[in-house]
């Protein structure tokens, strides 16, 4: 920390004393300004200003150098979280005096270029200054001055990706690949419970690693909640569909009726048509308009076996439409915190 000033007090004429330009001098023989961190957090700044030397040329300028640590409570923007960024800003200013009695002239080389940062967790991206003024509460009619140095960090992108950013893809697809999977096969019943479980899992360790202080809640919050619905859906859906496949009784009428309308339709042809009986495939295309019922005079195995298809499609789809809106919406990037 260095603070330089112009004391008139402290000017000589070198011709008189030896030609001395400039003497040390302790810090506690001369006023030296009380400016001071005013955003403290107790207890944790260190600096000695009465055990510092200063040195003080002939014209009276007075150079102040130490060596000093500020500490200071940092707010934090979660919205992107764990691409967090946090503004930590030091607040200088006099105790004493007055903005009338003390102007603050900042040092001109105040730059990233001149800060190295090497920390595996934060990226230093911008350092500013700001002046700030208020009516002086102790003196009516004066005002209070402080400098305020900006500290813009990020989190750096390598860590929070792995840590938090990588799971969401696994679990997005864990949930997928339920509902891709045939409801009557065994793998798909425990990759839904897994992938229940995971979810869980993720949430409870994203809740104790998220900053407690700050604002907005972290976007991919909302992303695990929404995901975890999804995931909630797969499961019970399959327990369904494998209830359905056991029964032997024929659908209700208006199931079939739907079904069948839909298999015949040109998004039916489309999607179903590849996995369908091709007895079945044959008397779509041969006859469309025909209102029969297609579910159940084509159910010699399953009288459910279409509408189980026809559900699963479904669900897949509106799954993987809900995925990219939520993508889009909550997913978390380096590149979308500003700052």
């Amino acid at each position: 920390m260095s603070m330089i000033w112009n004391d008139s007090h402290l000017t000589w004429d070198p011709a008189q004393y030896d030609n001395i330009n400039w003497i040390p001098v302790e810090g506690y023989q001369i006023w030296v300004p009380d400016v001071w961190i005013h955003n403290e957090r107790i207890g944790e700044s260190t600096s000695d200003y009465m055990r510092t030397k200063c040195w003080v040329s002939k014209q009276g300028i007075v150079k102040w150098l130490t060596a000093a640590k500020y500490s200071s409570s940092c707010i934090s923007d979660n919205t992107w979280w764990p691409f967090s960024i946090l503004n930590c800003t030091i607040q200088f200013g006099s105790w004493s005096h007055s903005g009338d009695e003390i102007q603050f002239v900042a040092s001109l080389n105040t730059s990233l270029t001149n800060i190295k940062v090497k920390n595996v967790e934060w990226d230093l991206v911008k350092l500013y200054m700001t002046r700030w003024e208020n009516r002086y509460k102790y003196i009516s009619g004066s005002t209070n001055k402080m400098l305020s140095y900006h500290f813009i960090l990020k989190h750096h992108w390598s860590i929070a990706h792995i840590a938090y950013v990588s799971p969401i893809i696994v679990l997005m697809v864990m949930t997928l690949m339920t509902l891709w999977l045939e409801p009557r096969s065994f793998e798909r019943m425990v990759i839904a419970n897994l992938n229940f479980i995971c979810h869980l899992l993720c949430m409870q360790d994203v809740h104790w690693e998220m900053p407690k202080s700050g604002f907005n809640t972290p976007k991919i919050m909302f992303f695990y909640e929404s995901s975890l619905g999804l995931a909630t859906f797969a499961l019970i859906l399959t327990s369904v569909l494998r209830h359905l496949q056991e029964l032997t009784t024929e659908p209700p009428v208006w199931i079939s009726a739907g079904t069948t309308s839909i298999l015949r339709s040109r998004v039916g042809r489309i999607l179903l048509v590849s996995i369908l009986d091709p007895a079945v495939t044959a008397k779509i295309e041969a006859d469309v308009d025909d209102n029969t019922d297609l579910v159940q005079s084509n159910s010699e195995k399953s009288p459910w076996k279409y509408i189980i298809v026809l559900i699963g499609w479904l669900a897949f789809l509106s799954t993987l439409l809900t995925y990219i809106i939520l993508l889009s919406m909550y997913f978390p990037t380096y590149f979308a915190t500003t700052y």
